[in-house]
């Protein structure tokens, strides 16, 4: 291990990764560089470097590796936030939700918003057959349907995932209701949990809540 300590600049450096650290250290040393057998401290007074053999050099890496450590894992802490809306507090050391009730409501019904799109696009199955659900999807259905109440006794050329069929009027009408109700099941489903979001009154309930419960399969 190779260990640099810059007392001026408040800084540790472990193998050339370099961190500012927050720690008492003797006005009159420039510099501390710690190698694998032995370590060297640099005065800034004019004082001889003084060369520290293997016997003491366990208490200099004790004396300043977990300082080292400390500033590492804060560093590792503030990088990392718990939850995007989590802010750093430099004086109380610790991330803070500073978030108003609004904002946590507004997060809250936009992660609502994406689960009922993944679900309303998800697709279905009827009787075995994979329904695609998605927006050009719907309105492919809707076209066929259209063009069924049109004209009643066309068959319509359908591209499955099985490939191409013959689809009559009832099975359009059939698809087309199925289609239709899972998507309006899942907008109600969303209602449904928009409405008990907003009558909740702190925080914690809003993050608390259960979103992804009552979806349509």
């Amino acid at each position: 291990m190779r260990m640099t300590i810059i007392p001026s600049d408040k800084v540790i450096g472990v193998d050339g990764a370099f961190l500012q650290v927050d720690f008492p250290f003797q006005e009159n040393i420039h510099a501390i560089q710690i190698y694998d057998a032995h370590a060297e401290i640099e005065y800034n007074n004019g004082t001889q470097n003084e060369i520290i053999g293997t016997a003491q050099l366990s208490v200099l890496i004790n004396q300043y590796l977990p300082v080292y450590e400390a500033a590492k894992e804060r560093q590792q802490r503030i990088l990392n936030p718990p939850a995007p809306h989590m802010t750093w507090d430099n004086h109380l050391e610790q991330w803070v939700d500073m978030r108003t009730l609004a904002d946590a409501l507004a997060l809250r019904l936009a992660d609502l918003a994406r689960i009922r799109w993944e679900k309303e696009t998800g697709g279905i199955t009827i009787d075995g057959a994979a329904i695609a659900t998605d927006r050009e999807s719907q309105s492919l259905i809707t076209g066929a349907w259209v063009r069924c109440q049109q004209h009643p006794d066309v068959l319509i050329d359908w591209k499955a995932d099985s490939g191409w069929v013959k689809i009559d009027r009832a099975t359009v009408e059939a698809i087309a209701d199925a289609v239709g109700s899972h998507v309006q099941a899942c907008f109600t489903c969303e209602k449904a949990h928009a409405d008990a979001l907003t009558v909740l009154d702190t925080i914690a309930a809003i993050d608390a809540y259960d979103i992804a419960a009552g979806w349509p399969a």
